[in-house]
């Protein structure tokens, strides 16, 4: 049996967030100050202090948690094996320190839905450090939740940091061009099953396009689409039977056919960006495929733009190809808890228990 990474996605970030790493490692406080640099605004004090409003913006947040879910991998890798002392070198590396961008001639937002407690299994708190509980480190398989499936491209060793961060930024511009004024965005349907909420779907089309865009667990699904398609969505969700709607903090209809295009483009982008071949399997949330070729993942980040997030089968794919232990690296713990929904049985954790430390 195995560990695999997960990392989390856009709906992650929360004020504060990092703030407790950044006091304590000095690399993290270049690594801030390095993509300051790159982005031109000030990252560290959105992400430590807000406002909440220009946090949860869709680039900010995706830029946000892309570079938090970097934050925690790499202490996670230094931190469980001993290899740093706090203050010192963490391994957390800037854009000057040997994270150049490969992207060759220069010329979304998914969040993920907030769980209601009332339906959410207890979190056990974590006890101990990996080593100490004797788990290897290195896990045989990484995901990400939407956003993060570029963290694990990182985890893998396909995209160096910098690269991943200019294709965040490029996968952003290209959806929101492709919307234009269009006004959209996603629901999380609590309580239904899939084929529910597929017929609410069809019944609502005639008000506006939505679709189903992302299978969490059995009864957690999201959909996306044009507002006014949501809205009757909403309506016909809770007098079905639904025990709760939670429209999401996001503008974009993520994961649906009106994403096709920006899609293509991205593909287009994509092949002036140097990927390499994965050095860990690379577990794609659209189908399940096992993925380590550079070409496979090209098609695979563009294609998943326009696709439907599958979570729970992609999670179901990973528990049958022997992994019985997931580590959610990133901020807070949404994954964790739909992991749990899933499949009580295999151990989950979380390095905001692993790594960060009461003030």
């Amino acid at each position: 049996m195995g560990i695999a990474f997960i990392f989390p996605g856009q709906g992650s970030q929360y004020v504060g967030m990092g703030n407790n790493l950044y006091e304590r490692f000095d690399n993290v406080k270049r690594l801030y100050d390095n993509v300051n640099g790159m982005l031109g605004f000030d990252l560290r004090k959105i992400c430590h202090h807000g406002p909440a409003d220009e946090l949860n913006r869709d680039i900010t947040a995706q830029i946000a948690v892309y570079v938090n879910n970097y934050i925690h991998l790499e202490l996670l890798k230094d931190r469980v094996m001993g290899q740093e002392k706090e203050g010192q070198g963490s391994g957390v590396r800037g854009h000057d320190e040997g994270q150049g961008s490969r992207v060759k001639g220069q010329k979304e937002k998914n969040q993920l839905a907030p769980c209601p407690p009332c339906l959410l299994p207890p979190i056990e708190p974590f006890e101990g450090r990996l080593a100490g509980a004797g788990l290897p480190l290195a896990p045989i398989m990484v995901t990400g939740y939407s956003l993060g499936f570029y963290s694990a491209l990182v985890a893998g060793g396909a995209i160096d940091f910098a690269t991943g961060l200019a294709i965040v930024k490029e996968a952003a511009k290209l959806m929101e061009e492709e919307i234009g004024n269009k006004k959209g965005g996603m629901t999380a349907i609590i309580g239904l099953l899939l084929e529910d909420v597929r017929a609410i779907c069809n019944d609502a089309k005639n008000d506006g396009d939505v679709w189903i865009s992302n299978i969490n667990a059995a009864k957690q699904i999201i959909v996306s689409g044009i507002d006014a398609g949501l809205r009757v969505a909403e309506r016909l969700a809770l007098e079905r039977g639904a025990l709760h709607i939670i429209p999401l903090n996001v503008g974009l209809p993520f994961h649906t056919p009106l994403m096709k295009r920006a899609g293509e483009r991205f593909y287009e982008y994509l092949r002036t960006v140097d990927i390499k071949d994965s050095e860990i399997p690379v577990i794609s949330y659209m189908n399940g495929q096992i993925i380590k070729g550079k070409d496979e993942i090209r098609r695979i980040l563009a294609e998943q733009l326009y696709n439907p997030v599958m979570w729970k089968d992609t999670i179901r794919k990973m528990i049958n190809n022997d992994i019985d232990t997931f580590i959610e690296v990133g901020p807070e713990r949404a994954i964790y808890r739909m992991i749990q929904w899933i499949d009580r049985k295999v151990k989950v954790m979380a390095t905001e228990d692993i790594l960060i430390q009461p003030n």
